[in-house]
């Protein structure tokens, strides 16, 4: 036999907000490992393979967009997403792969040495994983912000990657 124990009007409350918590947490859209050598690129259509490069938009429904480089990420959201629908954009730390941080907590080098799945060079790493410094060090190239990623990937492709397809033109911040 199981025996109730009644909860008090504070007992209630804390499992009331605990369970709150929980629904609002298993709700909210998430980025998913990437299938390395199962997902294709939502932009070029390649397989991803190469994991220090994959990268991912969550939308609002929580649809996760899969991206084998930063570039075709950015042409995707340049030229594809529609911004509105975007609840987070996510690229895989080059200094401890497959992990996948938020791009606000990443930075980025542009650089030869470093070859990309698209050949822009783009690379990004996490804030905490590596200095900069470190990495001008060992790779040399150019240090972007987010936004310089963006216009790069904007001057350099402008009909929207290496293989565009018919798209309409999207404007970002």
């Amino acid at each position: 036999m199981i025996r109730m124990i009644p909860l008090t009007g504070r007992a209630t409350r804390r499992l009331m907000v605990t369970a709150g918590l929980l629904v609002v947490t298993a709700c909210s859209p998430q980025p998913q490992p990437i299938a390395y050598g199962d997902d294709a690129c939502e932009t070029c259509l390649m397989g991803i393979a190469d994991e220090r490069w994959g990268s991912e938009i969550v939308t609002r429904t929580g649809k996760v967009h899969t991206f084998d480089s930063v570039e075709c990420m950015v042409a995707y959201l340049l030229h594809d997403a529609e911004p509105e629908d975007v609840h987070s954009v996510w690229v895989t730390d080059f200094a401890a792969p497959p992990t996948l941080i938020p791009v606000a907590e990443a930075f980025f080098l542009r650089s030869d040495n470093l070859k990309s799945p698209m050949g822009l060079g783009l690379t990004a790493f996490g804030e905490g994983s590596i200095r900069s410094r470190a990495v001008l060090d060992s790779f040399g190239g150019d240090l972007l912000s987010w936004a310089q990623v963006i216009e790069h990937v904007r001057s350099d492709w402008p009909e929207g990657g290496p293989h565009p397809k018919p798209r309409m033109s999207r404007a970002l911040p």
